[in-house]
């Protein structure tokens, strides 16, 4: 037992001297490395809860919070518009809370304010050898469930949901992160995030002891104009609701493979407004974006994978979007593709005749789509007169066939949240509680695409998958500026296709209660600790019934952001 504790000792002991020397060798850094402009802050970064603060009080109008990440130069345009808006005696924004947050993010985004404000520093090369380091220690005893519904090609853990699709193993995480950039004005930039982890499973794991490495984001992202493109491997969250919406969420890998296709991305950097008779329309931000999924799938390698994703902000408390998804073909996919076929789906058009057409798998014939579809609307309504709370929702189908009552109960799901930023006046308290329903072939793909809605067994959207209800509740405390708690309440039930495995199949819908916890202390500007406790019970595991479980999750990190 002692030298156990010892390896754990040592094993932290080693990534702290890491995360000392590399804090070290920022800080020796001459002062001219500085802003990358048009950089992107990760959806999970803590600047945008720091935002939200502020739209708690109606300063922050302009903004189009459906479609994830900003770049930098984006935060620093908000920052700037929320001083623009305080007038004196106007409102009593003089609370700590929101004192705190302005000065979080004006000390952030200090550097692309004055960018903003007329020093451009063109030309200049800007490096930031640290951007981002954080060291956490992860301990938890549920190791993930396949994802049983027709064959989808997925994997399923709330403990393990919504990180990115950052490895985790049952039993003990260790894990050093770091992210690094350098950017050219305000024309090019590169940007680098990697994660070294060391596991020490359980025994009963199936898991071996070791170490790993993987790169998170990776990407080359050039600006001219208003217009961005980037290449690499980046991830985006799209919907007004928490934690992404029914499309893309923060539950997968970012996207992009370096040994098939990057992804090639292109979106505006701030809000635009169309001309002529759509100005009503208000500011848009648009988002198009192609890649390829991975070469492991259990259908075809390597399909494309398509999208598009338009975002209007119509008056400063009404906000809605549009969001499409593709993925089609892939390697020895029965059926050639041309461009013209795979341009004709993006722009909702059917190339084949009858919109079906005829495939020989073995001995047997099919009728199958070459795309899978996915699409649907999202918006979110603030109520000025009760604290700017903010009503959000979405509806989305999966290949509408057109058919009821099977449009309802197969093809749509739908998710909606109330959010209210400013529980108590000073804004101490929020609360959010949220619904998500998800239909029959929800992720499912369609023949022969089989695998669905997925990107490296995680499911691209929403991780509750097909066949399933569940009620969020999340209560938030800010006793200082500087400590945020808070606790939420998640029941799941993840039912399982009937018609695949037949009404007297004796199988149960499968129910998850979980209560969580999360302290959050920013110890400095720059340096926060976080503390993470969760309790799990599942009654009729993997829809086996009798197979009741408890599950348990703890984990500390800390982190370290604008090291430079």
């Amino acid at each position: 037992m002692g030298n156990r504790v010892i390896k754990k000792m040592t094993k932290l002991l080693t990534c702290s001297k890491l995360l000392i020397a590399v804090t070290l060798l920022a800080y020796l850094n001459p002062p001219f490395l500085s802003s990358q402009a048009n950089i992107t802050v990760p959806p999970t970064d803590p600047a945008y809860t720091y935002l939200t603060d502020l739209r708690a009080w109606d300063l922050v109008n302009s903004e189009i919070s459906g479609t994830k990440p900003y770049t930098r130069l984006e935060f620093a345009r908000l920052v700037i518009e929320v001083k623009s808006n305080l007038q004196p005696n106007a409102v009593n924004h003089s609370t700590s809370l929101f004192n705190a947050s302005l000065d979080y993010l004006s000390n952030r985004f200090a550097k692309e304010i004055k960018i903003l404000q007329g020093n451009r520093g063109t030309g200049k090369l800007k490096i930031r050898p640290v951007d981002f380091v954080s060291l956490s220690y992860l301990n938890y005893n549920a190791r993930d469930r396949i994802l049983q519904h027709r064959n989808i090609d997925a994997e399923v853990n709330p403990f393990t949901a919504y990180n990115e699709g950052r490895k985790l193993s049952e039993g003990q995480n260790f894990a050093l992160e770091s992210s690094h950039s350098m950017s050219f004005g305000q024309s090019a930039s590169f940007y680098y995030q990697g994660r070294f982890r060391f596991v020490e499973p359980r025994n009963s794991s199936g898991v071996n002891q070791g170490a790993d490495f993987e790169t998170l984001r990776f990407y080359l992202q050039l600006t001219l104009w208003n217009i961005n493109l980037l290449v690499g491997k980046d991830s985006f969250v799209w919907g007004t609701g928490s934690r992404g919406n029914l499309v893309l969420s923060a539950n997968a890998k970012p996207i992009g493979t370096f040994n098939s296709l990057p992804l090639i991305k292109l979106s505006n950097r701030s809000p635009v407004r169309l001309p002529w008779i759509f100005k009503g329309l208000g500011p848009l931000r648009y988002l198009i974006f192609v890649s390829r999924l991975e070469d492991n799938r259990s259908d075809f390698a390597h399909p494309y994978f398509v999208g598009k994703r338009v975002n209007f902000k119509s008056s400063s408390n009404i906000e809605f979007g549009l969001s499409h998804t593709i993925i089609l073909g892939g390697k020895d996919f029965p059926v050639s593709i041309s461009f013209f076929d795979a341009f004709a789906e993006f722009i909702f058009i059917r190339s084949k005749q009858n919109l079906l057409f005829n495939i020989e798998v073995g001995e047997v014939s099919h009728e199958g789509n070459i795309a899978n579809h996915f699409g649907g609307f999202d918006f979110r309504i603030r109520v000025p007169g009760f604290r700017f709370t903010e009503f959000y929702g979405e509806i989305y189908a999966e290949d509408i066939d057109f058919k009821v009552p099977e449009l309802f109960t197969e093809d749509l799901g739908f998710y909606g949240g109330i959010f209210v930023p400013r529980l108590t006046p000073d804004g101490r308290f929020s609360l959010r509680l949220e619904y998500t329903h998800t239909s029959t072939i929800f992720y499912t793909g369609s023949r022969p695409q089989t695998s669905g809605h997925t990107f490296n067994r995680r499911i691209l959207g929403s991780d509750l998958g097909p066949s399933g209800n569940e009620i969020f509740v999340e209560v938030m405390y800010r006793p200082t500026p500087r400590t945020t708690w808070s606790t939420f309440v998640n029941f799941q039930s993840r039912g399982f296709d009937k018609r695949i495995v037949g009404e007297s199949s004796g199988l149960q819908s499968e129910k998850r209660l979980q209560i969580g916890g999360r302290l959050t202390r920013r110890l400095s500007s720059k340096l926060s600790l976080n503390i993470d406790a969760r309790y799990q019970r599942i009654q009729s595991f993997a829809h086996l019934p009798g197979d009741d479980r408890n599950r348990y999750f703890s984990g500390i990190t800390l982190q370290m952001i604008d090291v430079f």
